[in-house]
């Protein structure tokens, strides 16, 4: 459901993706209209101005051509009109003007096959007789006939003026200029003057021939050749012959003349109209490329996602649910079970599993609790659900409607599975707001009850284990509070040397001093530290307890005895663990060789190279190590030889057994010899009576511990008993 939600959730996204996607491009291509027509006016302008430079450049290099030669000739001294002429011929021979020559004060013109023409009447005459340098709008040459633009210069001789040198040059030349065309050949330009007049026409196939004067053009804003006048350039729209255009104007700086570029409209349109077919092409591409890997995404997401569920919820051993998965299943099913409907949450394990997996091997050990889970998987309903959870832990789920339906369903599995023995916890489900984990920790509670009883396969959680839980519920409520106020409180044991009939040392345990008059049993919270980690702490409050004794024994003179602390397997693989030790022995000034560290002989085992490695780094720097309860689990005489120890303590199983005492003793003497030989010392614990001592000082044992000597004593009472103050 959740994965489902999160498939809706990315689908939506991406459609959201798409849809502003989608809105981004329709406003692009609705502006791209504006922006098109923007840089179409940009770049009319720009082609006017390029044609400006072009066409400014060419005829001021003409005119200033023509003042040359008037500057050349002004040296002369005597002004000679023959010679001037002559002169004047010889450029024209070598000029591109077509013909060049010289106009008298009095309008009489003089050139090649030009004499005494009239040119008083011409604009360019007047201007240049007066000292202005210019060139004409194109005019008619009187001689031939051709449209030409004439240049005029005045000739000066002594500082007056004496004749204008005048040159005709084909007006062709500004067409080529003109007939650049842009705009896949759709624009053209023309030259007109500050009040519209045609100057120098287009015969391009768009310009109208009819049209000399730009004042017949319709122009859609309010525009006067005034414009041209103060702005100089600039584009307006108009409507010519029922056609659209956009008209770009530029000065050219002579003669008030304009160089005017224009194109259609439509033409514009054709481009915007491309480029937003190109817009709208590209746009459905890019939305299935994007649905596409969309689409690809969630379809790789959705099969990672199966890989990492099976991953998640598979226990690779049976192949059906774990943990994680059986508690999921059972909250979705105790949530859809109505008011009627009755669960029991059902834990068991195979007794004694570590033996048979060291026997028979961890691959017989996986086949059994495949088969169990195949049982298992046969037997339960739709409304129900199962797993291993641990090892060889499973849980079950169970839908009943009497006790007498749990017990048969439990019967059914043992028999289903009888090449093993069973023990079973049931817990009745009635408080649903509880976690699925706690009632696998209250059935778990019942199975514990009757763990390793052959006669009883199961138990229920009853009022007594639940009394269990709210004692524990209360010490992980106190505990921290506890430690603050000083509640832990250290006794030391006495250890006996029975050879030489002295205390030689001591253990330090701890006792919970819970209320003035009330404590809390070692074996109620001990427990229940070590399952919540809260051990080390004791742990390391137990070692400084002992620091101080010994430094408060030193400060009285007194030589201490060593004293032996026990630490969990958990405080041994915290990397920290040296540090500690050594920092809190360092504060008190202790001699590390008067610390004993303990751990049992059943966290010996699991990552043994870790807890080896801790041992032989702390036996290294002076403590002493030792192992307590050897023999009380499945002690391996072989693996002394690799254990870094100091002292081994023998567990008080070796001791109970009085009716086989002579094969106890054999056993106790082989034990106790083989340790010593391995250079280890022997503590035998747990002794309460004379037959004991005296079987271990038959068995060459030293030192021991137990009743029989003393209890464990709160530190004054110890102090009276070992040093006698």
């Amino acid at each position: 459901m959740k994965y489902s939600r999160q498939i809706l959730k990315s689908i939506l996204i991406a459609f959201m993706v798409l849809f502003f996607f989608s809105v981004f491009a329709f406003f692009y291509i609705s502006n791209m209209d504006n922006v098109l027509e923007y840089e179409t006016k940009n770049y009319l302008s720009e082609i006017s101005e390029e044609s400006k430079i072009a066409i400014n450049s060419k005829l001021k290099s003409n005119l200033n051509e023509l003042e040359s030669i008037s500057k050349f000739l002004e040296i002369e001294d005597n002004f000679n009109l023959e010679k001037t002429l002559k002169i004047l011929e010889s450029y024209n021979k070598n000029s591109n003007y077509n013909n060049i020559g010289m106009i008298l004060p009095n309008g009489k013109g003089y050139a090649k096959g030009i004499f005494g023409t009239d040119f008083s009447d011409r604009d360019y005459f007047k201007l240049a007789i007066k000292g202005t340098a210019n060139i004409s709008k194109p005019l008619i040459d009187k001689d031939t006939g051709k449209l030409t633009k004439t240049y005029a210069v005045p000739l000066y001789n002594n500082g007056k003026i004496v004749a204008v040198i005048a040159a005709d040059y084909d007006v062709e030349f500004v067409s080529e200029f003109l007939s650049i065309s842009t705009f896949n050949g759709e624009s053209f330009s023309l030259i007109c003057d500050s009040n519209g007049e045609i100057i120098i026409p287009s015969y391009h196939k768009n310009s109208n021939s009819n049209i000399t004067n730009l004042s017949q053009v319709n122009f859609k804003k309010a525009f006067t050749f005034k414009n041209m006048k103060i702005s100089d350039k600039g584009v307006v729209e108009a409507k010519e012959s029922g056609k659209e255009i956009y008209m770009a104007y530029t000065s050219l700086g002579i003669n008030d003349w304009f160089i005017i570029s224009i194109v259609p409209k439509i033409v514009v349109s054709k481009k915007l109209n491309n480029l937003m077919m190109i817009t709208i092409i590209g746009w459905i591409i890019l939305s299935f490329l994007f649905l596409g890997v969309i689409l690809y995404i969630l379809y790789s997401k959705a099969k990672s996602q199966k890989t990492i569920e099976k991953i998640a919820y598979t226990d690779l051993v049976t192949g059906y649910s774990n943990w994680r998965k059986f508690e999921s299943d059972a909250i979705n099913l105790l949530k859809k079970a109505s008011q009627n409907d009755k669960h029991a949450m059902v834990t068991f394990d195979i007794d004694k599993f570590k033996a048979i997996n060291d026997i028979y091997g961890h691959k017989k050990g996986n086949l059994i609790l495949k088969d169990i889970a195949d049982t298992l998987n046969n037997m339960t309903h739709d409304n129900e659900t199962f797993a291993r959870v641990s090892s060889d832990n499973f849980n079950i789920l169970l839908k009943y409607n009497t006790k007498e339906d749990i017990v048969n369903t439990i019967k059914k599995i043992i028999i289903s599975n009888d090449f093993v023995n069973l023990s079973f916890g049931i817990y009745e489900i009635k408080d649903k707001n509880l976690s699925i984990s706690a009632y696998s920790d209250r059935a778990s509670l019942a199975k514990l009850s009757i763990k390793n009883n052959r006669d009883i396969n199961f138990a229920f959680f009853n009022d007594k284990l639940r009394d269990k839980l709210l004692l524990e519920d209360k010490i992980e409520k106190e505990m921290e509070y506890a430690l603050e106020n000083n509640q832990f409180i250290m006794y030391l044991q006495p250890k006996y040397n029975i050879k030489s009939d002295k205390f030689c040392g001591s253990e330090a345990l701890v006792r919970w001093q819970y209320t003035e008059k009330e404590f809390i049993y070692p074996s109620d919270f001990i427990p229940i530290f070590e399952k919540n980690g809260f051990i080390t702490k004791i742990d390391m409050y137990i070692l400084e307890q002992a620091c101080k004794e010994i430094r408060t024994l030193f400060d009285k003179g007194i030589l201490p005895l060593p004293i032996s602390v026990n630490f969990s397997r958990v405080d041994f693989l915290k990397k920290d663990f040296i540090t500690k030790i050594v920092n809190i022995c360092d504060k008190y000034k202790i001699p590390y060789s008067l610390i004993e560290i303990e751990i049992t002989e059943s966290s010996m085992f699991g990552d043994t190279d870790t807890l080896f490695d801790v041992s032989r780094r702390l036996q290294d720097i002076g403590f002493i190590i030792s192992m307590d309860d050897f023999g009380s689990g499945y002690s391996s005489v072989n693996m002394l030889k690799n254990i870094p120890l100091n002292v081994i303590k023998l567990d008080r199983g070796f001791f109970i057994d009085d009716k086989n005492i002579d094969k106890s003793q054999i056993v106790i003497k082989s034990i106790v010899s083989l340790i010593k030989q391995l250079g280890i010392r022997v503590v035998a614990e747990g002794i309460e009576t004379k037959s004991q001592v005296e079987m271990l000082r038959e068995a060459n044992c030293d030192i021991i511990q137990g009743y029989y000597f003393s209890k464990p004593l709160p530190v004054k009472e110890f102090e009276k008993l070992v040093y006698k103050i």
